[in-house]
């Protein structure tokens, strides 16, 4: 009896023994298991600190974060871009960003033209790192607003974040329509569309430096410093040419070639003094802005300069053949407003 006991003393003690091992055995699996998650937690928290400060370290400036270059696009696709942006009118507040959708509005002779060029020349100088095909920079007439299919067209390519540049003397009521729920932006020269435009030129501001108004595009555009002083050289020879060259030139220059007195005029700040320019020197601003680094999109050659050498011809045809405004018959020197 004595033995039996001691046999199951000596099994109880075993089981015993070995049950505590067991237990010691799982706990330092937990503790190893926890400390290897622990570890782990650790290396993430530590990578996800490096990224978010990789991400937000001060440019070398040292002021915020480090902005990307004007080639670096930040998103996956620009072009599948989806907006919804409402503009509050006339602010110069919001960002421009692709795609450029763009329509110039403004009343004929307001320097409209002018507006529309430089529009057109910063969406395509903009575009140059993104696409080698030319943006669509297109005047739109009176007649071709009409009906539904320009609508249709007009909100089809909105739809599509096609970037454009438009213009138009009218609005039949799309556009505002589009600016108040879309991407859309409208600025105007004056009149039509400036009660709901991002932006509306000063024209006597524009007579007395045009170059001078690339400034007020800076920040809507995020152009550069550089961008802007190759801007400016490049709509300062647009705006000579424009004004001096062609069939749809400034009309105190238009009178003065066909030999009316232009001396009550010459205090005017809108008074572009083209005769101050030789025939030589005309010709050499030809040149230089056919040299341009800014892509020119030529517009009506019938009536407007698009080569050197045109601004002679021009002038034969208004001087010899007695053109005047679009190439109509000049009908004699009369006041201008």
């Amino acid at each position: 009896m004595r033995t039996a006991i001691a046999l199951i003393s000596c099994v109880i003690v075993i089981f015993i023994l070995l049950s505590t091992e067991k237990q010691t055995s799982q706990n330092a699996n937990a503790t190893g298991t926890a400390t290897k998650d622990v570890s782990s937690r650790r290396s993430w928290l530590n990578n996800e600190t490096m990224r978010s400060h990789t991400a937000e370290s001060p440019s070398p400036s040292g002021n915020g974060r480090r902005k990307p270059s004007m080639d670096q696009d930040t998103s996956s696709d620009i072009r599948s871009r989806s907006f919804t942006t409402t503009r509050t009118p006339t602010t110069s507040a919001s960002l421009l960003s692709q795609p450029f959708q763009i329509f110039q509005l403004g009343d004929p002779r307001s320097a409209s033209t002018f507006q529309f060029e430089l529009l057109c020349s910063i969406v395509t100088w903009k575009m140059l790192p993104i696409t080698s095909k030319e943006i669509p920079c297109r005047f739109i007439k009176r007649t071709q607003m009409r009906g539904n299919r320009f609508q249709r067209r007009l909100r089809e390519k909105v739809a599509n974040n096609e970037t454009f540049v438009f213009k138009a003397h009218n609005d039949p009521g799309v556009i505002r329509e589009l600016v108040k729920s879309t991407h859309l932006v409208v600025f105007s020269s004056g009149g039509v569309g400036s009660s709901f435009a991002i932006y509306t030129q000063q024209y006597n501001r524009l007579q007395r430096c045009p170059e001078c108004e690339v400034d007020q595009y800076q920040p809507l555009f995020q152009l550069s410093d550089t961008e802007v002083s190759q801007i400016k050289e490049h709509m300062k020879i647009f705006g000579i040419i424009r004004q001096c060259c062609g069939l749809q030139m400034s009309q105190y220059e238009m009178q003065r070639l066909h030999g009316c007195d232009m001396t009550k005029y010459l205090d005017r700040s809108s008074y572009p003094n083209c005769e101050q320019h030789s025939a030589d020197e005309m010709r050499a601003m030809e040149d230089a802005f056919a040299a341009s680094p800014i892509p020119f999109r030529v517009s009506s050659p019938e009536y407007n300069w698009a080569k050197p050498g045109d601004c002679a011809r021009f002038r034969g045809e208004i001087v010899v053949n007695g053109k005047g405004f679009n190439g109509k018959v000049f009908l004699g020197c009369e006041d201008i407003p």
